[in-house]
């Protein structure tokens, strides 16, 4: 009896042992299960990220591009505003000059008209003085005869 006691205590310690080593192999094959889920985790989440930051850096490209064509057109708009404005610059030279030319051409026919009004006067009087010698004329060779 005392063997058969001891065959049971050594079954029992050895399914006791058996257990343990059950436990401990579960308690393993869990912590390396979420090891490995957490590594999983983790790869998808630094791909993810990989993704949107190469995703945010064909962006930045996009919008480089964008800004270098919108420089582009913003020189272009400055040369031609400049042009723009040095052309205003020479028209109003321009319209300045042909003001000073037109109140010179304006004071030159005031002149003009006043010469003309002095010789339509100076012409009626000779003509005035002409009919007068020629009113002379005829009373003087009536006078003759």
């Amino acid at each position: 009896q005392q063997q058969q006691l001891q065959q049971q205590q050594q079954q029992q310690q050895q399914q006791e042992n058996d257990d343990v080593v059950e436990v401990s192999i579960n308690v393993v094959d869990e912590a390396a299960v979420a090891q490995k889920t957490r590594v999983i985790e983790l790869q998808q989440q630094l791909r993810a990220e990989q993704q949107q930051t190469s995703q945010l850096r064909e962006r930045v490209l996009d919008l480089q591009k964008t800004n270098i064509v919108l420089e582009s057109e913003k020189e272009k708009l400055c040369s031609d505003l400049s042009r723009s404005r040095e052309a205003g610059s020479l028209k109003r030279d321009e319209i300045n000059k042909l003001s000073e030319e037109n109140t010179q051409s304006e004071t030159q026919i005031a002149s003009l008209q006043h010469d003309m009004d002095a010789l339509r006067v100076q012409m009626r009087d000779f003509e005035f003085e002409r009919q007068r010698n020629d009113t002379l004329q005829r009373d003087h060779e009536h006078a003759d005869k």
